[in-house]
């Protein structure tokens, strides 16, 4: 999940569809690789010496993640309530979700397969 503020995203559109396109093409491509796969890729230094524990901390997250970078109006809910817990400026600004979440750019996001 992506937030931002609208005047971002008005000023600049184009960042934003390509931002959610590569997100899109990663999380595609994350469905189709394995755990050990995605591990190799990452830096040495995420692994925090056991490149093994953390092959099975992303096989054990992979669930979690969006196959295709669309999230539930639940889903934004769930995320908004942690974001206030943890964004000192999310959790005092007063807004309406259903009024400022859009899967419009991940409607006009290619497919994410590789």
């Amino acid at each position: 999940m992506l937030y931002t503020t609208p005047a971002f995203i008005e000023k600049n559109p184009r960042t934003t569809q390509a931002l959610v396109n590569a997100f899109v093409r990663g999380l595609g491509w994350m469905q189709s690789h394995s755990s050990e796969e995605i591990a190799r890729l990452m830096p040495e230094e995420y692994a925090l010496g056991d490149r093994e524990l953390y092959g099975r901390s992303i096989r054990n997250s992979l669930p979690t993640y969006s196959p295709d970078g669309r999230f539930s109006r639940e889903g934004a809910e769930i995320a908004h309530r942690v974001l206030r817990t943890f964004d000192p400026a999310v959790g005092s600004a007063a807004f309406d979700l259903a009024k400022t979440y859009t899967e419009a750019f991940v409607d006009k996001a290619p497919a994410g397969r590789n």
